[in-house]
This record gives C-alpha cells, structure tokens and sequence, in this order.
C-alpha cells in the first residue's frame, strides 16, 4: 500500500513540477541552491526551453525531466540544463547512467543540428552539459552519481570510465528556508511533510502556504499551479482522515482575495482524484478478468507477465488485450512490447 501510495505521488507530482518548471526563474532559483557560483555566471532571463521533439527518441521517453539551452552572461556561449525530477522512495543506483545516456543524446542532436544546417567543422562546438537531479525521496541520498559506482574498477582501470560532476537537490535533506520563494519552492516545502506524521505535514503545509501567499498578483498563474500541486498532494499523499483539517488550513490561510480560488482548486481536485479512482477501478477489473481468461487459454501466467499487466493503467488498453486473447498463442505475443526486458 506504501508503494502504491508513493506510485500515485511521483505520476500527480511529475506533471505539477514540471509545470513549474517551465519558468525560467524557477529553475534559476532551483540551480542557485544547489550551485550559487554557477548560477551567477549563467543568464536565464535569456534562457530556452528545448521542445523534446527535437531530442533523439531515446529521450523523449523520459517524461520527467526538463532541458535547457542557456548563455552565459555577457558572453556568447551556451550550456544544457539537463534536469530529472527523482519522486522514487528510494535512491537510484543508476542515475549515473541515466544521466550521461542523456548528455549523450542531447550532443548527439547538435550534431545532427550541423549535419543538417551544414556548420563549417571550425563553428563546431559541442555545449557543456550541467546535470541536476530533483530529489524528494523519502530516503537520504547516499549513492555516489556516477558511473563507475555500478561497475567493479581497480584504480588502474577507473582511469577509463567516463566521469562528470552533477548537481543533486535532496529536497528533504535541505532546510525549508533555502528552497527559496517561487511556486515551485512552495511545492517542495510540502514535500518536506509528506512522509512524515500528520503534524510534520501541517507544519511543512504551512511553510509551503506561507510561500505561496508572498507571490504577486503578476505571479498568480504560478501560485495556482503550485496550490492544485499541494491539492494533489494532500489527496494522493495523505489518509482521508486527515484531507478536512489540511484543506481547513488551505483555506484559512489565504488572502480573502483568492479564497475563491482556493475553494475552486479544492473541489476541481477532488472531483479528478474521484474519477481517477473509478477510472482505476475500471482498470482493475479488466486486469483481473485477463489474467483470469489468459490462464485458462494461455497457462498460469509468469511474474514478468503479471508485473507488465498491473503496469498497463489504460482500460482501453487492457480491453484491447482482451479482444486479442483468443488470436494469440502465447503471453508473449499477446504482450508483444509490454514486457520487461
């Protein structure tokens, strides 16, 4: 139930940050806490979103990070921000390998961009590549970020294995008041009580309200997202026993000029949060009625089976595989695509 909880936060979670994201000052704030004399030197005011069509399709797969093409101050040069927003409940082992596959693909599409608008070789320069990880694990971040952390090396080979520096904001390990003061700062104060018991989240609530109310009236595009983000949060993330005592403090502690508001970001939450659990329901019925067709047609279905459908959330998905039950010989075939590797 734990794990289904966590599921449920990192998929509302993913969307809502990387939302936020989409402003520039937002991530300028997030790269000063983590690396202040490197935010210093890069000019966000001029920075730019990269459309992920664009990037090799290896990439697009990845649906929780954000890139950047971003010059430097007063000069004419340019970096990627490559940023992957972690909700796993635990730390992962292989985020050096993720991270440099990515850095890989982003310099792989300049130089198609130079095959294609034919750059003279003297105009070539690849962008440096600045990787940060987004935390808001439960779990404290001890693994190393690399690569050679998943390989045995002795001193003499590790010589070989390709090494970068990357910056890591462990959300939970960071004290609130160095968050900053964005939207995106309110939202991760309330991740800093989301784990934790019901007066942890309160407090971190509180923190995060506090934030929010500090934004302007020019700002109030990102005060909403951020507050249907805390909504979210409290509904996927907290026991319905506790939902009316934090959404009480929602409410009281807005401005009485976005009260409405708030109101409205509450009940528009609910009612998504009602027909996702009927749409999830749907879901685990057909799931249920597959596996129990499929064995009688198919055989006891193996664990990889099993894994893969609990992980088709669509029911039109899940009534496709029905419909082509009775044509297939094999789970495999049936899932061609579905299973793991």
């Amino acid at each position: 139930m734990a794990e289904e909880r966590v599921k449920r936060v990192r998929e509302f979670a993913d969307r809502g940050i990387i939302d936020l994201l989409g402003s520039p000052r937002n991530l300028a704030e997030l790269v000063r806490i983590v690396a202040t004399d490197l935010a210093a030197l890069l000019d966000f005011a001029r920075a730019e979103r990269v459309n992920r069509s664009f990037i090799e399709e290896a990439l697009q797969k990845e649906e929780t990070d954000v890139i950047y093409r971003i010059p430097f101050r007063d000069e004419d040069r340019w970096v990627w921000v490559y940023l992957l927003v972690e909700h796993q409940s635990r730390p992962d082992r292989t985020m050096g390998f993720r991270l440099l596959s990515a850095m890989v693909e982003l310099w792989r599409t300049q130089v198609r961009g130079w095959e294609d608008e034919r750059t003279p070789p003297r105009r070539r320069r690849l962008y440096p590549v600045i990787p940060v990880v987004l935390y808001t694990g439960k779990r404290r971040w001890r693994t190393p970020v690399s690569v050679s952390a998943l390989m045995d090396l002795t001193e003499l080979i590790e010589a070989y294995v390709p090494a970068f520096e990357s910056l890591i904001l462990k959300v939970n390990e960071t004290p609130a008041e160095a968050l900053g003061s964005s939207g995106l700062a309110g939202v991760l104060r309330g991740f800093q009580g989301l784990y934790g018991s019901q007066a942890e989240m309160v407090s971190a609530l509180e923190g995060a309200l506090s934030v929010l109310s500090g934004l302007t009236a020019r700002e109030r595009a990102e005060w909403r997202r951020a507050l249907d983000v805390l909504v979210s949060m409290v509904l996927h993330g907290r026991s319905a026993g506790e939902r009316d005592v934090l959404f009480a403090l929602m409410r009281s502690s807005q401005d009485p000029s976005r009260r409405g508001e708030a109101e409205e970001a509450i009940m528009t939450g609910a009612e998504a949060y009602k027909a996702e659990g009927r749409t999830e329901g749907r879901a685990g019925e057909a799931r249920r009625i597959l596996l129990r067709w499929g064995a009688m047609q198919l055989g006891e279905p193996e664990a990889r089976v099993k894994q893969a459908i609990e992980s088709i959330a669509s029911v039109d998905a899940l009534e496709a595989l029905l419909d082509r039950l009775k044509g297939v010989e094999s789970w495999d075939r049936l899932l061609e695509g579905e299973l793991p590797t």
